[in-house]
């Protein structure tokens, strides 16, 4: 029976990828107590752009007064984030 069980992330989405060749190795020889599972779908989540969190964090900034306003706001915020995440695909 396992007595941990281990999230294994690659950062790295390249199809020859060193970083998971190495995590697809910890978990080939991990102890039969500790159960590996290797995270594959990093890929398919949004990447996190910085850009998007200054501009969030300036929107709370200017509008910290004013919830229906920031609402709003937040809601065109998340929109545009959403519209640039669907170019990138």
């Amino acid at each position: 029976m396992a007595t941990a069980r281990i999230l294994l992330v690659s950062g790295s989405t390249r199809g020859g990828s060193t970083n998971t060749a190495l995590l697809r190795t910890a978990q080939a020889v991990a102890p039969a107590e500790i159960t590996t599972v290797l995270y594959e779908g990093l890929a398919g989540l949004p990447a996190f752009n910085p850009d998007d969190a200054a501009l969030k964090r300036d929107l709370a900034e200017r509008m910290s007064d004013d919830r229906e306003g920031y609402t709003a706001a937040k809601t065109q915020f998340i929109s545009r984030v959403e519209s640039n995440l669907d170019e990138t695909r």
